[in-house]
């Protein structure tokens, strides 16, 4: 067992957003639910308010769709064609309640909007964390198997170092978060928020060896 010090971290808290994540949500009046969240939400919470703390930067990414005069998006892309159907016509519209952060989450110090799984995918984040001088994120939020693990794949192949905060995500289904957690150990680091956050300004990534 070895320890590797990050040059600066970041933390990502990727669509904890009221349509994932609030019981009015789209996706749970679907009967699509992410597990666990009465502990996931202030255990992220935590780490955001732990982070700003240290002045280690906090960065929210958020799904929020354009849309057509009837309400279609416009920018979805393929997501439309493979998702469940009422996001069709509800769900992740730019300027909705839904599409917003969840209220219990505290105010980060910058929001990148996103169209697709993955934060990278034509938005401003690598170019953000680049000139925040970041080579190490901590990765927080839902889903795990959808939108984290994509935006923890992109961001192994910009050659940023990676940990998901095993405490701080979530999906729909707990066999496929399980089996999304123990995938993204091939490309960066698990553990649990209390193991990161608890230590100096510092933060150490833990690393096999």
């Amino acid at each position: 067992m070895t320890t590797t010090v990050p040059g600066k971290a970041a933390l990502v808290v990727v669509d904890m957003q009221n349509d994932y994540c609030n019981a009015r949500g789209v996706y749970p009046r679907n009967g699509l639910h992410c597990f666990d969240m009465d502990s996931v939400v202030p255990a992220t919470a935590a780490a955001v308010t732990a982070c700003k703390t240290r002045a280690i930067p906090v960065i929210y990414l958020r799904m929020a769709w354009n849309t057509d005069a009837h309400g279609f998006p416009i920018d979805a892309g393929l997501i439309i064609e493979q998702s469940r159907p009422f996001i069709r016509s509800e769900g992740l519209r730019r300027g909705t309640w839904g599409a917003e952060v969840l209220a219990e989450m505290p105010s980060p110090d910058y929001v990148v909007e996103k169209t697709r799984y993955s934060g990278f995918h034509n938005t401003a984040l690598e170019a953000l964390l680049r000139g925040l001088g970041v080579d190490t994120i901590y990765l927080a939020g839902v889903i795990t198997n959808m939108c984290v693990e994509a935006t923890a794949r992109d961001a192994f192949h910009r050659d940023f170092r990676f940990v998901v905060l095993s405490d701080c995500v979530s999906g729909f289904s707990r066999k496929l978060h399980d089996a999304s957690l123990e995938t993204m150990q091939i490309f960066g680091r698990v553990a649990a928020s209390s193991d990161l956050l608890g230590r100096t300004s510092d933060l150490t990534m833990l690393q096999s060896g």
